[in-house]
């Protein structure tokens, strides 16, 4: 048995579990029953099959159709998820197909609530409220470490890229040094004289 199909296997367990099914919002159920959805992951060339029931939620390495296709990085559709449906991040992914089907996806996919849902009702309410806690006081310093990086790079692009040197003014100074130095060596000579 192949690796990845295993693998697809365990979570396809996963995601019939009873807890996982009562997490999920009845709305993807309802919004995309029957439907299947294919992600592209474009960066490690995998495609990875949605298929969506009244009641459940299958993965499959291949499909003979689909309703959709969402092709993006895995870190932006990651990002697109934790940000729950940033432009910056949505502008990213290339959809094809039935365009409804894909904009329910997406409009559950970037609902932060029914993130929130499942995963307060996997981990549980108490850990959950820590979780966000933690990911409050987290996000809030990568934001700042995030623009403070953006800001020193913005100002070496700008201040401090000119001063590194070109090719051509590399090998203009050479060539001035080589200069230099014969004009020297021709004044040793006349002054040795």
């Amino acid at each position: 048995m192949k690796k990845e199909s295993t693998t697809l296997s365990i979570i396809n367990r996963f995601l019939s579990s009873e807890k996982i099914l009562e997490s999920i919002p009845d709305s993807l159920f309802t919004d995309l029953a029957e439907k299947i959805i294919k992600l592209r992951i474009d960066d490690i060339s995998y495609d990875i099959y949605l298929e969506l029931s009244e009641n459940s939620i299958t993965l499959s390495e291949s499909s003979e159709e689909f309703d959709v296709e969402i092709k993006s990085s895995l870190a932006n559709y990651l990002l697109f998820i934790i940000s729950r449906g940033s432009s910056s991040y949505s502008s990213k992914i290339i959809i094809n197909g039935d365009v409804d089907t894909a904009s329910k996806f997406n409009s559950i996919l970037s609902d932060s609530e029914n993130i929130k849902s499942i995963i307060a009702k996997l981990v549980g309410e108490k850990k959950f409220i820590f979780l966000e806690k933690m990911y409050g006081l987290v996000s809030d310093n990568i934001g700042i470490l995030s623009s403070d990086m953006e800001n020193s790079i913005r100002d070496y692009i700008v201040f401090d890229l000119d001063l590194v040197p070109t090719k051509d003014e590399i090998n203009n100074y050479l060539n001035e040094v080589d200069d230099l130095n014969s004009r020297t060596e021709k004044l040793l000579q006349k002054f040795k004289k």
